[in-house]
């Protein structure tokens, strides 16, 4: 069960391929928690597609969730064009 203050995935620590995050993240309460958590779950050199709707989230605003992303730890690999969305490729990298 999702919580407010997690989305309670400890029990897929590395073991995730992908993550797609698709017009969520602007949604969550605190998206620097929702990175982290998603970096954990995931494989060394797994990957997170994240999309944003253009329409409700600004460039600034997808500045600063890109931002959040990387400092979770994830590397951009590729911005793959999604009509009418910000979109980047994220990867873990392997350690």
């Amino acid at each position: 069960k999702v919580r407010v203050d997690s989305m309670n995935v400890d029990d897929l620590r590395s073991r995730a391929d992908l993550v797609v995050a698709f017009a969520v993240v602007h949604e969550l309460p605190k998206a620097d928690v929702f990175f982290r958590e998603m970096f954990t779950a995931l494989k060394p050199d797994g990957k997170m597609l994240l999309s944003e709707p253009a329409g409700h989230v600004t460039r600034a605003a997808w500045e600063r969730t890109m931002q959040s992303a990387r400092q979770a730890g994830f590397e951009s690999q590729q911005m793959p064009e999604i009509r009418r969305a910000h979109s980047v490729l994220m990867r873990k990298p392997v350690c």
